[in-house]
């Protein structure tokens, strides 16, 4: 069973290292992959100092691989630097604004620091480029999942639930998806959110 942690990561660190919104494909050095995936490592282990150390000697070194600096993000609000994590995710979109898993965490980051009414319109972009990769993709169902959890922020749980239903049908084994559908079918918007920006002990609290 996915844990609230990974939960929140598989937005961040899945398809590493590759291109999905129609831009020249990027390949990272297989050092850069191996600063990242430490940085992913350490994380899993909550050792946060060495996972910060990790994050950002890999965009030190490589600049371009967007999703260390999603990672690096990730880890600051885990160390509880939700403003400095909120400044990695705007100049990461600022610098690369198709890059869609970086927006739903943005969204999440604001509304923990207070700054409900500018997340939003991340949830929005996210929808938007999910969307836009489903009509090139329909079979692609972890966009379709995250598509779900752009729509429960966005208060739109029955389209959500929707397209949750459509993924399992597809794979009922998909236990990222059981686990949001689950949350989503609690109704209890605060926590889902909650859930997503703390680490916790399963998918079912």
């Amino acid at each position: 069973m996915y844990s609230v942690l990974s939960v929140a990561l598989c937005l961040l660190i899945l398809c590493a290292g590759c291109s999905r919104d129609g831009e020249e494909e990027y390949h990272p050095s297989q050092r850069a992959l191996e600063l990242n995936n430490r940085a992913v490592r350490a994380l899993g282990k909550r050792d946060l100092e060495a996972a910060l150390a990790f994050a950002e000697e890999t965009v030190a070194l490589e600049p371009e691989f967007y999703q260390a600096h999603a990672n690096r993000a990730a880890i600051l609000r885990e160390l509880g630097r939700t403003e400095e994590a909120v400044a990695a995710l705007e100049a990461l979109v600022a610098m690369r604004p198709s890059y869609v898993e970086a927006y739903v965490p943005l969204g999440l980051y604001l509304e923990a620091i207070g700054r409900e009414l500018e997340a939003e319109p991340h949830y929005r972009k996210a929808l938007a480029l999910y969307e836009a990769r489903l009509d090139t993709d329909p079979g692609d169902l972890r966009a379709a999942v995250n598509r779900a959890i752009a729509l429960y922020l966005l208060r739109e749980p029955a389209r959500a639930l929707r397209g949750l239903r459509k993924v399992l049908a597809e794979d009922p084994e998909d236990e990222f998806a059981s686990a949001v559908k689950y949350r989503i079918e609690q109704g209890d918007r605060a926590r889902f959110v909650q859930g997503f920006r703390e680490p916790g002990s399963g998918a079912k609290p």
